[in-house]
């Protein structure tokens, strides 16, 4: 037999910059690896919660090895499960709030066992054409029609399903998108699907860990009805994938998933270290939280130096090139500079689409991502675009979290005239702005919060949210309850979510202060934590503030709130003695700096009219994309 052949395809291969040479690692996975014999910074780790790693998941892994054995000896239909295996599909089936889950060895086998078992010759899969290389290799093995339609188009998968007429239909579509980043729209997927009586099958692989309530993935985030898929291999930092759904469906694949039913149980030790993972994932909700904001502050400043990319949804951060050879030398001049992100391309992703798929980690510090730019910035192509300069995002804690929460003292400080003079600074800096009002109440006395944001700082309407909206100017769990409806958190996630995969910052009014009820279970300040912003907090210039300010100022700290200062809204022209003194004493008092002074102008936000003077750059610190370092406090005089 001759393979000849081999040689002349990997000449090919080489010659069009398509040949693979994986990089050896010397070290663990981690922000840095070692290659030869240099220590570098990884930027291409899927380690999205750094747990791989972890002394606490190394020792679960070695107590279930010591305890249960190196392999697992046999198929999980023979006697390959064990009260560890089990044990470890309950907690998974309670994260992803199903009633049961399966383990599979791998994502990979997960999606080519499930999707056949699924759908078979007389039956009809509808896949999105950016969909992992799993999704499409598990469509192809099940003899089942297939379409593929447009990337993230409801629209074109709902003339799909319209036009085919099959047994049953599945649509199968990645949350997260594995090289472009983005996050599928999945409450319009589902939607479609309801109407066509289709199944969805959802793959959370990038997902799993970062997005929706606790971690739980982008499905809980949307609460959609769907077939969950996600792996172990990488927020959770071991090896592995699963499904999780009802008890029928789980039961049915045991007995028909074939990538389940013959290959050899996962191993005790990924199983141990999968269990440990998931219980952190739980108690240290801030790893996800630091992910997400670290990749929206990369993503900026990338952007910031002239790379072609999109805001990512979740920790990748695809940084396209184009030309598979210019993707390469671009690497190789990133690894000369310290930094670690191989090119991805073709057949990985199409032709003429060749990047760098960059991916950052709850482990990476600010200066790994100091250090990253750095690189980024020394190993720009010179033909590429040039872009305005601008503030390094690196340094801006409102591009690093990709937005920030306005909340205020009391009703009537002037959180939404701060709102639009943060959105419109903001906006002038050359950056993409959102806003979301997650709930108005007093529609019925013509209260439209968001219309004046919106105007004020010349927002498409495409880039303003408004999930709920209420007749009475209440509270919004008491308006809410009023009507008979109820808030869900989870509208709120999805909008926001929404607006940043085309936003660079999305600019959040909360509906009265911190403490006030959204709904039944979560507050304004739950809110902010659940959407991970920094949070400005508006406060008034006279008498009564100073308790006011550090009432809401000690609320905000207890409930672990990152505070980005105190923006004070209607300082007078010609102030009285309490007016003049207290921007210092705010200060002194609560322990914030002053980031805002809001002049004390003829606002008229029921109308939406703006005074002639707006000038809201001149008025904010460059935190929220004004022009001075600190507010004109002169006027809080020191006595004589």
């Amino acid at each position: 037999m001759s393979l000849a052949w081999c040689a002349a395809e990997l000449e090919r291969l080489e010659m069009e910059g398509l040949r693979r040479h994986p990089a050896t690692l010397s070290s663990p996975p981690g922000p840095e690896v070692t290659i030869d014999g240099r220590r570098v910074i990884q930027l291409c780790s899927n380690d999205y919660l750094g747990l791989a790693a972890d002394p606490r998941v190394r020792r679960a892994a070695a107590r279930a090895a010591e305890e249960w054995g190196a392999g697992s000896g046999a198929s999980r239909l023979v006697s390959g499960t064990t009260e560890l295996h089990r044990r470890l599909e309950a907690a998974l089936a309670v994260f992803k709030g199903t009633e049961d889950a399966i383990v599979f060895s791998s994502g990979y086998l997960a999606n080519t066992g499930t999707i056949p078992a699924l759908a078979g010759k007389p039956d009809a899969v509808f896949s999105d054409e950016a969909n992992h290389a799993s999704i499409i290799d598990g469509c192809r093995l099940s003899g089942a029609r297939v379409t593929v339609y447009r990337h993230a188009d409801p629209a074109e998968l709902d003339r799909a399903l319209g036009s085919v007429d099959a047994r049953r239909r599945l649509v199968v579509t990645d949350s997260v998108f594995s090289m472009d980043g983005d996050l599928a729209p999945l409450g319009a997927l589902a939607e479609v699907c309801a109407r066509h009586r289709a199944m969805l099958l959802v793959d959370e692989a990038h997902a799993t860990g970062l997005l929706g309530p606790g971690g739980a993935g982008a499905v809980a985030a949307a609460g959609i009805p769907a077939i969950i898929m996600a792996t172990l291999s990488k927020a959770l930092g071991s090896a592995g994938g699963f499904i999780a759904g009802s008890h029928d469906l789980v039961e049915y694949l045991r007995n028909r998933a074939r990538s389940w039913i013959f290959d050899t149980a996962p191993a005790p030790a990924s199983v141990g270290a999968a269990l440990e993972a998931l219980r952190l994932a739980g108690e240290e909700p801030e790893r996800r939280v630091r992910v997400c904001h670290a990749a929206a502050s990369l993503a900026a400043s990338l952007t910031a130096l002239g790379y072609e990319l999109r805001p990512p949804a979740a920790a990748v951060i695809p940084v396209i090139v184009g030309d598979a050879g210019e993707a390469l030398a671009l690497s190789e001049r990133l690894l000369e500079s310290g930094v670690f992100v191989p090119a991805i391309r073709p057949p990985s992703v199409p032709p003429g689409t060749a990047r760098l798929r960059v991916t950052v980690t709850a482990a990476h510090t600010e200066e790994h991502l100091h250090a990253a730019v750095a690189a980024f910035a020394g190993a720009r192509p010179r033909r590429m675009r040039s872009l305005p300069a601008a503030r390094p995002a690196h340094d801006d804690p409102v591009l690093r979290a990709g937005g920030v929460f306005v909340t205020g003292t009391g009703t009537g400080v002037g959180k939404t005239v701060v709102s639009a003079a943060i959105a419109a600074a903001l906006s002038a800096t050359g950056i993409r702005v959102g806003a979301m009002k997650p709930a108005q109440t007093g529609a019925s006395s013509g209260a439209d919060d968001l219309t004046f944001i919106r105007f004020a700082a010349r927002l498409p309407q495409e880039a303003c949210r408004r999930p709920y909206l209420l007749d009475a100017p209440l509270a919004p769990a008491v308006a809410a309850r009023l009507e008979g409806r109820v808030l869900e958190t989870t509208e709120v996630t999805r909008a926001f979510a929404a607006l940043r995969r085309s936003c660079a910052a999305v600019v959040v009014e909360g509906s009265g202060g911190l403490l006030v009820p959204f709904n039944d279970s979560t507050s304004m300040a739950g809110l902010a934590a659940e959407l991970g912003l920094p949070v400005v907090i508006v406060t008034s210039p006279g008498l009564g503030t100073l308790n006011h300010t550090a009432l809401t100022v000690e609320a905000a700290r207890s409930r672990g709130l990152r505070l980005l200062g105190l923006v004070l809204c209607g300082f007078p022209a010609d102030p009285d003695l309490a007016e003049a003194t207290n921007p210092a004493e705010l200060e002194r008092l609560c322990g914030l700096d002053l980031i805002g002074v809001v002049p004390h102008l003829p606002f008229d936000v029921d109308r939406g009219r703006l005074p002639a003077a707006f000038s809201p750059r001149e008025w904010l610190s460059p935190a929220l994309g004004g022009v001075f370092a600190r507010p004109p406090l002169e006027l809080a005089h020191e006595p004589a």
